[in-house]
């Protein structure tokens, strides 16, 4: 087995955004701490001044800065510890034994292109990550198809009773396309145990159709068209038209990328990079057929001074016709040209921007998964899980729509799953005493990833209230005459007759079936539904507990 530690990390980032004036925050730390972080910005005395809340509940740490200047400088240097509070300004943080002398304790204040800041909640962009162990499954593999595919056994199902402490283990790469399923499933006479995926269902794509579209603004790493890039995406598309525009990066009418459906006799996607006015084209191997996902990677390399189109992983080797393009302008378009028209009918997902000419095992690597975190090279990222155009790289790149595009379920490639197993316990198929648990983060499709369930067995003894009982001896350690307490578990099948549980000495009977301390120091017992315990030194009192029959 091979394994190693993905020294990648990165910290997470929240945003408040108002019109193109927006203030994020980032955290101080990398990890993915912060996932319980709530972050707002409320009016202060006057319009000149703000409150700003930090609220970590998972912790229960809460910075309050009050009457703050709103002017994005000065904020960013008071809440960094830059600059001193301003009179009239204060704070208190929870716990008191806390300071916030030297600025925010979970939060760095980045200005990006706020000039005044802005009330509203904010939106976590970026999710912290650290170190990762990633390891891949050892030897050889089976594959099941979630259909007709699957490995039992009849002949030695005893072999499966674990009715004691046991642990289940697999490696599992879950397909994109799978549903809810079982990974490994016992279902016995007496004992149940199950471990499974459960797929986490997310709306993060955008339907575009009737000249809807999104426009970002240009990234500023990519003014500059001398220099590699790479756009990708997920796309699926509806109607293959003349100049159905999937993508656009335009700086000026002679530097441009644009993705495309081009010619209604070859139906095919076309790359055109347009770099200093000298076009250079690239087009798909064959037509795509519409209502189904692609992903497409469109890469710019500026040392071999060409580009590079890659559909589902796959070097498209062809090279595109001459078509005629609309004038450009400065920006980045999803759905249209820059300049808005040849709007495209289809689904669009995941779409990320590098500043890199990714090497084609870069692309088939990422190319079924999102990026959840900040990675090398990475520009802007879009997915659509809130109906918002936001840039969840980070940096700050978010866009408006034209017209009113519909938030729609992804790529199926891109599935996430959660782990659930399960136990439980009783007769026939009547099973109860069941527990049930789910992994806190969710996994990738087309990853291999290793689970395991540990289960730590509690037993206990049964009695059949007649001639059944456990005698302890007579230890010395246990002719107690301090202080002491006797606990137990215990449930009854019935509480019409008296029970007796637990005793020091000998327990015996009357006549009328009333327990009777002979040699005995102390006693636990049940009568009709009561708990009594009663001690030598105090036989006319006793401790009355009442309890729910189970």
């Amino acid at each position: 087995m091979a394994a190693y530690l993905d020294i990648n990390v990165s910290r997470a980032r929240f945003a408040i955004i108002s019109d193109w004036n927006q203030v994020v925050f980032m955290a101080r730390a990398a990890g993915g701490h912060m996932d319980g972080v709530e972050i707002s910005i409320s009016p202060g005395q006057n319009k000149e001044s703000c409150t700003l809340t930090i609220m970590d509940t998972s912790i229960g740490l809460k910075e309050v800065w009050l009457d703050l200047p709103r002017e994005a400088k000065q904020f960013a240097a008071i809440v960094n510890g830059k600059e001193k509070l301003p009179e009239g300004a204060n704070t208190y943080i929870v716990p008191k034994y806390l300071s916030l002398m030297n600025g925010s304790s979970q939060v760095i204040v980045l200005e990006q292109n706020a000039v005044t800041i802005p009330d509203g909640s904010a939106t976590r962009v970026t999710r912290g990550s650290s170190c990762t162990w990633i390891s891949n499954a050892p030897g050889h593999a089976y594959y099941f198809d979630g259909n007709k595919r699957y490995l039992t056994e009849k002949t030695r199902l005893d072999r499966f009773a674990t009715e004691a402490n046991f642990t289940l283990e697999a490696w599992v790469n879950p397909r994109g396309e799978f549903s809810d399923s079982r990974l490994i499933h016992y279902n016995g006479k007496k004992f149940a145990h199950f471990v499974g995926l459960e797929n986490i269902k997310q709306d993060m794509g955008i339907y575009l159709q009737n000249e809807q579209s999104v426009s970002y603004p240009l990234p500023r790493e990519l003014v500059d068209f001398k220099k590699s890039f790479t756009v990708e995406c997920w796309v699926k598309v509806d109607k293959i038209e003349d100049g159905n525009v999937i993508y656009h990066v335009s700086k000026d009418e002679s530097n441009f990328m644009q993705l495309h459906t081009f010619d209604q006799s070859t139906k095919k996607i076309q790359l055109t990079v347009s770099q200093g006015g000298k076009v250079f084209q690239k087009s798909s191997n064959s037509q795509p057929i519409p209502g189904t996902w692609y992903h497409v990677a469109s890469v710019w390399d500026s040392k071999r001074n060409d580009c590079f189109l890659y559909i589902d992983g796959q070097e498209q080797y062809q090279k595109g016709a001459s078509v005629v393009l609309g004038d450009s302008s400065e920006g980045f378009n999803i759905g249209s040209r820059v300049s808005g028209d040849a709007t495209m009918y289809g689904t669009l997902d995941e779409i990320r921007i590098w500043r890199v000419d990714r090497s084609i095992s870069d692309i088939r690597d990422g190319r079924n998964r999102r990026a959840f975190k900040e990675e090398s090279g990475l520009v802007a990222h879009y997915t659509f899980p809130k109906m918002e155009a936001l840039d969840l790289s980070g940096n700050g790149y978010h866009g408006s729509f034209r017209g009113s595009p519909s938030r729609t379920a992804g790529s199926e490639k891109l599935c996430r799953y959660n782990f659930v197993a399960g136990v439980s316990a009783g007769h026939g198929n009547s099973h109860e005493g069941q527990c049930i648990i789910r992994s806190f983060q969710g996994i990738d499709a087309e990853h291999w990833n290793h689970v395991a369930l540990t289960f730590s067995q509690s037993f206990a003894l049964r009695f059949d209230g007649a001639n059944n009982y456990l005698n302890c001896g007579n230890s010395f350690s246990l002719d107690i005459i301090d202080d002491f307490t006797v606990e137990v578990y215990l449930k009854l099948s019935h509480v019409n007759r008296t029970h007796g549980i637990l005793s020091m000495g000998q327990l015996g009977y009357s006549g009328q079936n009333v327990p009777l301390i002979q040699v005995a120091r102390y006693v636990l017992l049940s009568r009709t539904g009561k708990v009594r315990f009663k001690g030598i030194t105090q036989l006319r009192n006793y401790l009355q507990v009442h309890f729910t029959m189970l």
